[in-house]
């Protein structure tokens, strides 16, 4: 599986050639990034996708944080390893069960976040619920939800709420849609 062809689509409407762009979790939509001319940072647990598409991998092995009860990327080797400046992360990992991906909210003091941030799988539970932590912490700081879409034959946009029913937000999005939501800096 691969990122929405409408996240390649925004990617190359709003950020030019010469962007740099911050991945967590390489897959095919790192080739398709990397064909297009854009410098690709990814940051990857799994040894089958380490080194694929370009030269700028950043290895980093998850590991389990007993005090925060999660597994995400070792943080020791993000402070070492993460480019000074990029203009987009794409949060597209790590790969795991839903909810793993959280650990991006916990540790977000790593990355810049003056910059656009798109968070793909947003139909899981847990990439739901890290966008729902996103959007309140992200709008204090300026930002707003810029795009927040189904990927099907119909596009629908749904507005994020904490209130929504988990069983109804899967029911109604389905485990095979694509979603995906980005965060801009409001100007």
């Amino acid at each position: 599986m691969h990122m929405p062809q409408e996240i390649i689509d925004w990617i190359m409407k709003n950020l030019s050639t010469e962007s740099v762009i911050l991945e967590l979790g390489s897959g095919e939509g790192t080739k398709l990034l990397v064909d297009l001319g854009y410098t690709v940072y990814s940051i990857e647990q799994d040894p089958e996708w380490r080194d694929k598409y370009h030269d700028n991998y950043i290895h980093a092995d998850l590991i389990y944080y007993p005090e925060y009860d999660c597994w995400w990327y070792d943080i020791e080797v993000l402070k070492e390893k993460l480019p000074a400046k990029y203009d987009c992360i794409l949060v597209d990992g790590p790969a795991g069960d839903s909810g793993v991906r959280k650990g991006f909210i916990r540790w977000s003091d790593l990355f810049n976040m003056d910059v656009t941030v798109i968070i793909d799988d947003t139909s899981r539970i847990g990439e739901h619920e890290l966008v729902l932590e996103l959007q309140e912490k992200m709008k204090n700081e300026g930002y707003m939800l810029f795009s927040n879409e189904i990927s099907t034959t119909t596009h629908r946009v749904i507005t994020l709420n904490p209130g929504l029913d988990k069983e109804k937000v899967m029911d109604f999005w389905g485990s095979d849609l694509k979603a995906y939501c980005i965060f801009r800096k409001v100007k």
